[in-house]
């Protein structure tokens, strides 16, 4: 993780991000993450890589919701019975909330060349509070096809 001096580092459709401090990057394999905060709520902004897919993951104790602001993003989540259900993002400020306990995954649509911007905001974020399922990585690589097993 790098740490950027940026203070007005967000600027688009209206949309002004400041920070009172130093922001926290992280980059990962599907994109990156802007951590504006974890205490007591979380915010940051996040960049999806078109043709990744993050991992299937769950949170014990944090809700997010994810707030589109340019691209587009498919979001998976899958109930106590295994099933999905899929939420397509396509408009600016749509949004999706996931609750504390379901596996979710998101990833840019097929075909799309430019990388997705988006806010989540949740709960207190603790890196430790995620739980993988199956890990990042290209989408077509077998992840697509995954179900859960009872």
């Amino acid at each position: 993780m790098s740490t950027g001096q940026d203070r007005h580092w967000y600027s688009d459709r209206g949309i002004q991000i400041y920070s009172g401090g130093s922001l926290e990057r992280a980059d990962k394999e599907w994109g990156s993450e802007k951590i504006i905060c974890r205490e007591p709520h979380a915010a940051k902004i996040m960049t999806l890589k078109p043709n990744y897919q993050v991992s299937m993951h769950w949170h014990k104790e944090k809700s997010e919701t994810f707030i589109l602001i340019e691209g587009q993003m498919i979001v998976e989540l899958v109930n106590q019975k295994g099933t999905r259900n899929v939420i397509r993002l396509e408009q600016p400020y749509s949004s999706v909330t996931i609750d504390a306990m379901t596996p979710h995954t998101f990833y840019c649509p097929d075909g799309q060349k430019k990388d997705t911007v988006f806010i989540e905001a949740s709960t207190k974020d603790h890196p430790d509070d995620s739980y993988r399922i199956y890990p990042s990585g290209p989408k077509g690589q077998g992840l697509d096809n995954w179900r859960p097993t009872d």
